[in-house]
């Protein structure tokens, strides 16, 4: 039954970060202002998405949880940096 938990945290992890690419290309397509105001509304999309990802952590086993905090923080370094 553990399995079964973890692969249901797995898919969630999955559908965050789906929600993310989802609104990040919203946020880039319809953003029209300067470039400066694009890159800050970028970083709060991206932001608030790594809240709500550590709000939520996998719990592998008593003690030991996992997060995508990583994941995030690399796409919003290979979207966002410059």
């Amino acid at each position: 039954m553990l399995s079964l938990n973890i692969l249901g945290s797995l898919a969630q992890s999955a559908v965050l970060l789906f929600a993310l690419t989802s609104a990040y290309s919203l946020v880039s397509t319809r953003s029209k202002g300067q470039p400066v105001q694009r890159s800050v509304i970028q970083g709060i999309v991206f932001g608030l998405f790594g809240i709500v990802n550590m709000v939520s952590p996998i719990a592998v086993a008593s003690g030991i949880f996992i997060d995508a905090r990583a994941v995030i923080g690399v796409l919003s370094g290979a979207y966002g940096g410059r």
